[in-house]
């Protein structure tokens, strides 16, 4: 039993220790701004339809961001990794939102 949850706590550290760290703070970001604009939103709109504008807004900020500002102004190449970290942040924004829907 001991060594199952070494093995457990090992695969999550090297998990989240091989991610890079520009994925977490995607993921971070598009979480923080789901759960702001989700918050102003409601002022105004009905819960569901502000979680559904939120997600779209946040999404389309991320899209933008790749496409725009890293392959037009920096002359970079867009990331796919860094569109699927903004969409796991959606997802953990919307899980943290989801209380406030009911």
């Amino acid at each position: 039993m001991k060594n199952f949850f070494k093995n457990i706590f090992n695969w999550i550290n090297n998990t989240l220790g091989s991610l890079r760290n520009d994925l977490i703070l995607h993921a971070g970001v598009s979480a923080i701004i789901l759960v702001l604009l989700f918050n102003i939103l409601t002022l105004g709109m009905c819960p569901s339809c502000a979680m559904a504008w939120a997600v779209f807004i946040t999404l389309t900020i991320g899209l933008i961001k790749e496409y725009w500002i890293d392959d037009i102004l920096r002359d970079s190449t867009a990331d796919i990794q860094d569109l699927y970290a903004d969409m796991a942040g959606v997802i953990i924004g919307v899980i943290v939102s989801l209380p406030a829907l009911f």
